[in-house]
């Protein structure tokens, strides 16, 4: 576990999740959409470990590789579609929330390594 989940308390984790609402305000991620959606990925990953323990972060969430911010749109790419269902279905909304932390408008879009085309990389 990182050291800023260090602690297990929920005042210590509501403390972690508003300073990372603070970094957000007053720093918005910026350059391409790529790097935008690395930045963005990074933290929220970060505050999921906080808020749901190193193992359900590794298990779900380490795997996870930022695409590309488009639209409003956070676009992440799981291991698998199994992956993606589950996340889809047991974690979306608490992510579009922290991720709407930054911007009230971003939400997440989750697509599995088999919904990209090997040969045009498009999904």
């Amino acid at each position: 576990m990182t050291q800023a989940c260090a602690s297990s308390d929920n005042k210590s984790r509501r403390f972690r999740l508003k300073k990372d609402r603070n970094f957000f305000e007053s720093r918005h991620c910026e350059g391409s959409p790529l790097v935008r959606s690395t930045q963005l990925w990074s933290i929220v990953s970060s505050q999921l470990e906080c808020l749901l323990g190193e193992t359900i972060h590794r298990q779900w969430f380490s795997p996870i590789v930022p695409i590309v911010v488009s639209n409003d749109v956070l676009i992440l790419k799981t291991a698998n579609e199994a992956s993606t269902r589950w996340i889809n279905a047991h974690y979306s909304l608490v992510i579009d929330k922290l991720l709407q932390l930054h911007d009230p408008d971003l939400s997440a879009f989750f697509i599995s390594s088999q919904d990209i085309d090997e040969n045009t990389g498009s999904w």
